[in-house]
């Protein structure tokens, strides 16, 4: 079961994407899971590869403009992940740069258009757990780089990973129910020896 797994938590990990934007701010815009009724967990493994801090947060597309208005800021046309059990594909191309040169103020994390913020120290990684699932199914939301202190250049590694959850539950019931019939098996050698 722990084949398919290439982390310590059991999640298949994509290889890691290299994000070097010289803006202020890098986002990927999310629709939701669309995973026919598969039930998967998952994270985004974000680690700084400059020397600044990153706040990392999660808002819905339609308040982007919070954030990019009168600030520099990149993201891809189009991107994509692909889940396949045993890998994980991210393909994200080279992004648009737009306001190159603009800088708005800092934001802290705390302003109320953020579902949820996180920040990196001392060039920390940040291990995320996503959940891709909501509704209305055509409705957007993004996630957000950017440098604590607001500056352009940033420099971050990416991966994204799943996992199943079942495959965490079923080992220990299997090798019970193995164990179980490797007895059982064992005792009707012996009575049909005896026989």
């Amino acid at each position: 079961m722990n084949m398919v797994t290439t982390d310590d938590d059991g999640y298949v990990m994509s290889d890691v994407h290299e994000v070097r934007s010289e803006t202020a701010c890098f986002f990927l815009v999310f629709l939701p899971e669309r995973s026919g009724g598969i039930d998967l967990e998952h994270k985004w493994v974000v680690e700084p590869t400059g020397s600044k801090d990153l706040l990392v947060g999660w808002i819905w597309f339609s308040d982007i403009d919070m954030v990019t208005t009168n600030r520099s800021f990149e993201t891809p046309e189009n991107w994509y992940r692909d889940y396949r059990v045993i890998s994980q594909t991210v393909d994200i191309p080279e992004g648009t740069a737009y306001n190159e040169g603009l800088s708005a103020p800092v934001l802290s994390g705390d302003e109320p258009f953020w579902l949820w913020t996180e920040g990196t120290e001392n060039g920390g990684k940040l291990v995320i757990d996503m959940d891709l699932k909501w509704e209305p199914k055509d409705a957007r939301k993004t996630l957000v780089l950017m440098n604590k202190d607001g500056s352009e250049g940033v420099s971050v590694d990416i991966s994204y990973g799943t996992r199943l959850p079942l495959l965490l539950k079923v080992p220990l019931p299997l090798m019970t129910g193995g164990i179980l019939l490797i007895v059982l098996g064992a005792v009707l050698l012996i009575w049909a020896r005896k026989k």
